[in-house]
C-alpha cells in the first residue's frame, strides 16, 4: 500500500471514531444538562438536532471558501 492510501485510510478511521464518540457522548451529557438548565428532554435533544442541522447546511459554503 502506497503512502497516501495508508495516510487517507488512517484518516478515515480516525474521523469516524472522533465522530462517534463526540456524537454519542451528548447522549450521556443531556442527562445532566437538562435538570441543569430546567429543559425538557425534548427541547435538548431537539436543540442538538438543530445544530446539525445549520452545522450540515453551513459545511458546503465553508468547504467551499476553505477550497478558495
Amino acid at each position: 500500500m502506497s503512502q497516501p492510501s495508508k495516510t487517507i485510510g488512517i484518516l478515515a478511521i480516525t474521523q469516524i471514531v472522533s465522530w462517534g464518540t463526540l456524537y454519542y457522548a451528548f447522549t450521556i451529557l443531556a442527562a445532566g444538562v437538562q435538570p441543569e438548565l430546567g429543559l425538557s428532554p425534548e427541547l435538548v435533544f431537539g436543540a442538538f438536532s438543530w445544530n446539525l442541522l445549520a452545522a450540515g447546511l453551513a459545511a458546503p459554503p465553508a468547504g467551499i471558501l476553505l477550497d478558495r
